[in-house]
């Protein structure tokens, strides 16, 4: 068994900086589900960002 703690802290719209590298990633949770639902969450999640 495997206990996973992360801290995940947003960054606000005020607080944003392009350059900084740390508020242009993102973090994805992958699991055992299958790979086309998880290729159309993404490209979903990607357009609602408009990216």
């Amino acid at each position: 068994m495997s206990v996973w703690l992360s801290l995940n802290v947003p960054v606000l719209p005020p607080d944003f900086d392009v350059n900084n590298r740390d508020h242009r990633m993102i973090r994805l949770y992958v699991g055992r589900e299958d790979t086309d639902y998880l290729i159309k969450d993404l490209e979903q999640a990607l357009e609602e960002m408009e990216m």
